[in-house]
């Protein structure tokens, strides 16, 4: 050591963590709640496609942290990952209860409708 040298660690990895805030997923969540519901004119229709979306994204988040213990992930994923998971899930259910409502016009039962919906 040289006298009156001090050495410290510095860099990112060594600062303060960064907070993560999941304001825009909230946002997303929300506008696409009211977007549905104007879509829909129901607050249960607007509600089912986000509550699928919302486990599908669940479940996906659980996956993401299990591969976090065996492969090094960059951190968006998890953000990107919601954020893909809810259009997808959103989108595939609207699919459904697009073609439910489009059954039902066509003079089928309640059953049938969500046979002929969910089976395509």
């Amino acid at each position: 050591r040289d006298a009156g040298m001090d050495v410290e660690v510095g860099g990112p990895g060594f600062g303060d963590p960064i907070a993560v805030e999941p304001i825009s997923e909230i946002a997303g969540v929300v506008v696409a709640l009211i977007i549905l519901f104007f879509t829909f004119g129901s607050l249960l229709a607007a509600g089912l496609p986000l509550a699928t979306a919302i486990v599908g994204v669940g479940i996906g988040a659980l996956v993401t942290v299990g591969a976090t213990a065996v492969l090094p992930l960059n951190s968006i994923t998890p953000t990107l990952g919601l954020m893909i998971g809810l259009a997808v899930g959103i989108d595939y259910a609207l699919f459904i209860m697009s073609r439910y409502r489009d059954e039902l016009r066509q003079g089928r039962s309640r059953p049938d409708a969500i046979g002929l919906a969910t089976g395509t």
